[in-house]
């Protein structure tokens, strides 16, 4: 969440190529990742409201 709110400013072109340091498949790979963490601590948080 934080990395996209970082990533959006830095990009006006959308492409993300202005970042020497973020190349476009980590760029990817990160967004998804970080997606994937984000649905799998909201299941966790479900299941734990739901068992407690």
């Amino acid at each position: 969440m934080r990395r996209a709110g970082q990533d959006e400013p830095e990009r006006p072109g959308g492409t993300g190529a202005d970042f020497p340091l973020s190349h476009p498949g980590f760029r990817s790979t990160g967004v998804r990742l970080g997606w994937v963490v984000a649905v799998m601590l909201g299941l966790i948080l479900l299941a734990l409201l739901l068992l407690g």
